[in-house]
């Protein structure tokens, strides 16, 4: 009697934190595309822009297969020109590329003008030096692939600097300095020499060279990555119906609803509230404000993850803080 008496309690038990658990918060994803700020924003919308490269003698010495040669950097050139397009929805060939002969390296006011001037453009991008390293093997990288294939694998690094400037005032607006390091894999169904190998990553250095331009002007703009957030949710239709606004990215009617259960005497729903009320700030570039919710969430209850978003705010202050 007092077994059965025992698995009846134990059942009852059971029963009630079902019960509860079934009535608290669940987490919901919420897909969003988040923007991070450019590494160079150097605010290109809503300006003609024009793309420079030297012509210069070809030259070549140490271990650089390439120094500022000219076709290369017409390349790059052509590659920072078609980036910008993109970036901007611009037709194909909006962003002229053009050679020049400058006497030296120092630019000054009166050159940028007259760039600007020659090119009808409010921006000047000029890439001022491309140095290509010697194809390099790596060594014992050669592998068998399949039954009469080998694969080898060879790198160079290439080091590249822009300047971009205000055709008006003559003011740089960005120095970018970028330093890659390129692969290649050569599949070839002997195992060749050396030369025969960096003779291939030669000619295929034409689109290298294309890729790198895309690069340097996509620094330019704003990146847009693929994040997820939780929205918490109880079994209610006034949640649900928060959670709907949310996915829709209508931010007002879903935090009225919530501003609404702030009031709530239960600590766990203010805690929710506040949560989902940190991360509609945050998505709406109110990270200070984000982190204050956040912490009225955390001193309420203590969510699961709660504790790892509030740092994640606080490092992302601490990052948009001028420096």
């Amino acid at each position: 009697m007092k077994k059965q008496t025992f698995i009846f309690k134990a059942l009852c038990m059971f029963a009630l934190l079902t019960l509860v658990w079934s009535c608290g918060p669940a987490a919901r994803v919420l897909e969003v595309e988040s923007s991070v700020p450019a590494l160079y924003p150097v605010g290109l919308e809503n300006n003609s822009v024009a793309v420079f490269f030297p012509v210069e003698k070809l030259d070549t010495h140490g271990n650089y297969i390439s120094v500022n040669d000219s076709l290369f950097m017409a390349q790059v050139a052509e590659g920072i020109a078609q980036e910008i397009e993109s970036q901007l929805f611009l037709d194909q060939g909006a962003v002229f590329v053009f050679s020049h002969y400058p006497s030296d390296r120092e630019y000054g006011l009166s050159y940028i003008q007259e760039l600007s001037f020659v090119s009808n453009s409010d921006i000047v991008i000029l890439l001022d030096s491309l140095n290509i390293s010697k194809p390099m093997v790596v060594q014992n990288s050669g592998v068998e692939y399949g039954e009469s294939y080998m694969m080898n694998y060879i790198y160079s690094v290439v080091h590249s600097l822009s300047l971009v400037y205000d055709g008006t005032s003559g003011e740089q607006l960005a120095r970018i300095s970028k330093s890659d390091s390129v692969y290649w894999e050569v599949l070839s169904r002997n195992e060749l020499r050396e030369e025969a190998l960096v003779l291939r990553v030669l000619n295929s250095l034409p689109n290298v060279t294309n890729m790198l331009g895309n690069d340097i002007s996509k620094r330019m703009f704003p990146e847009w990555v693929h994040q997820q957030r939780n929205i918490y949710v109880f079994p209610n239709p006034k949640w649900d119906e928060a959670y709907s606004f949310a996915q829709q990215f209508k931010w007002k009617e879903a935090m009225d609803i919530w501003l609404g259960e702030l009031q709530s005497q239960d600590k766990v729903k203010v805690a929710v509230a506040a949560f989902n009320m940190a991360v509609a700030c945050e998505l709406t570039d109110r990270v200070e404000l984000a982190s204050e919710w956040a912490e009225l969430s955390f001193k309420s209850y203590v969510l699961p993850g709660i504790i790892s978003y509030k740092q994640y705010l606080k490092e992302k202050i601490e990052e948009e803080q001028p420096k």
